[in-house]
C-alpha cells in the first residue's frame, strides 16, 4: 500500500517501532530522491508522523515527527548524517551565543541505521532522520516571524536575483507569521545589499545586517572541503530564528565527497573549488572580492582541525 502514497497525502498504517506501536501517517519525501527511488524498484523515502510523541536519540527531544531516508544514491548510507555532524562541529565552534549551538548538530539533521518491513516484505535498509521541519531549529512558535526557506534552483538561489518565494526558486518550509509579502521583502534585502556591496565595509556593514556573514563563509569552505555540488546553488537552507537576519546551514548531503547524483560515478575533488563558488553565488563572490583573508584564515582553522582527515 505505501507505493499508492504521494508526497502530498498521508497514508495510514500500523507500526512496530522498538518498544513503540499504534497508528503513523506516511508519505513521500523529497523531490530528485523520489525521482531516483522510484527508478530503481520503489525504495523511496518517507516521512512519518507517529501517533505518539518518543525521543528517538537522547538530546533529539519528545518528537512525533520523522523521516526514512533511503539514500539510494549512497551505498555508505553515511555521506547525509556524517557531513551533519561535521557541519554542526563548525557551528558549534563560533560559540555558545549561537542561536543554534544546542540543537542537535546545530540545526542540521542526524539519524541512525533501520530496517523497514512494509507488509510483512523486507524492504532496505534505510536512516532513520531528523526531518525539515520546525523542531529540527527549536522553533516553536514563540517569536514571532521564525523561519526557514530551502533553496530549490534558479539565480535567485544565487543571489543573482530577487526571490520569489513560491517553489519557484525558494520553498517556504515554515514560517510562524501571515505575511508572506514582507517575508518575502525582507528576504529580499540580501540580493539587494549584494548588488550594491562595493567593499569590505559594505559587505559587513549593510550585507552583515540582515545576513550572518560567519555562516556563509562557513558554508563556502563546507563545501569546498566535501565537493558540495548539490548545494551550492540549490538545497541549502536560509534560517531566520527571528525578523530579517539570516544564517545559512546545511541539508540533504548525500552529493557530497564526489558522489554524482546517480551513485554510478565520482567528482574529482578539483571541481569544487572557491573559484567555482564564487562563480555561482554572488554572495560567495563578494566575500571572495572583499574578505579572502578571514575566508582564508577560518579555511585552515576548518580544514586543520574541525575537517581534518582523521576527524572525517
Amino acid at each position: 500500500s505505501h507505493l499508492m502514497n504521494s508526497s502530498k497525502n498521508e497514508v495510514e498504517h500500523a507500526y512496530v517501532f522498538g518498544e513503540h506501536s499504534g497508528v503513523c501517517g506516511v508519505k513521500w519525501q523529497g523531490s530528485g530522491s523520489l525521482r531516483r527511488g522510484q527508478q530503481v524498484g520503489g525504495k523511496l523515502n518517507y516521512t512519518i508522523k507517529f501517533d505518539k510523541a518518543f525521543e528517538a536519540v537522547p538530546g533529539w527531544g519528545v518528537q512525533s515527527k520523522y523521516v526514512l531516508k533511503s539514500y539510494v544514491n549512497d551505498f555508505t548510507h553515511a555521506r547525509d548524517v556524517v557531513c551533519a555532524r561535521q557541519w554542526g562541529r563548525i557551528v558549534k565552534s563560533r560559540g555558545a551565543e549561537h542561536p543554534f549551538y544546542s540543537l542537535p548538530n546545530a540545526g542540521a539533521i542526524d539519524g541512525f541505521p533501520v530496517l523497514v518491513v512494509f507488509n510483512g516484505q523486507y524492504h532496505g535498509l534505510f536512516s532513520f532522520n531528523i526531518p525539515k521541519d520546525e523542531w529540527m531549529f527549536g522553533f516553536t512558535g514563540a517569536a514571532e516571524n521564525e523561519n526557514f526557506i530551502a533553496a530549490e534552483r534558479g539565480d535567485a538561489c544565487k543571489f543573482k536575483a530577487p526571490a520569489l518565494l513560491d517553489e519557484s526558486d525558494f520553498t517556504i518550509e515554515y514560517f510562524n507569521g501571515t505575511d508572506t509579502d514582507s517575508l518575502k521583502e525582507r528576504f529580499n534585502l540580501i540580493h539587494e545589499r549584494l548588488a550594491a556591496c562595493a567593499s569590505r565595509e559594505d559587505l559587513y556593514n549593510q550585507v552583515g545586517e540582515v545576513i550572518d556573514i560567519e555562516s556563509a563563509i562557513d558554508y563556502m569552505i563546507f563545501s569546498a572541503l566535501t565537493s558540495g555540488h548539490d548545494g551550492i546553488q540549490r538545497n541549502y537552507l536560509m534560517v531566520a530564528p527571528a525578523g530579517n537576519y539570516w544564517y545559512m546551514s546545511a541539508y540533504d548531503m548525500d552529493m557530497v565527497y564526489g558522489n554524482h547524483y546517480t551513485g554510478t560515478s565520482y567528482y574529482s575533488a578539483k571541481t569544487c573549488s572557491f573559484a567555482l563558488l564564487a562563480s555561482l553565488s554572488a554572495l560567495f563572490d563578494k566575500i571572495m572580492t572583499y574578505d579572502r583573508e578571514t575566508l582564508t584564515a577560518r579555511y585552515w582553522e576548518i580544514r586543520n582541525d574541525l575537517m581534518d582527515e582523521d576527524t572525517v
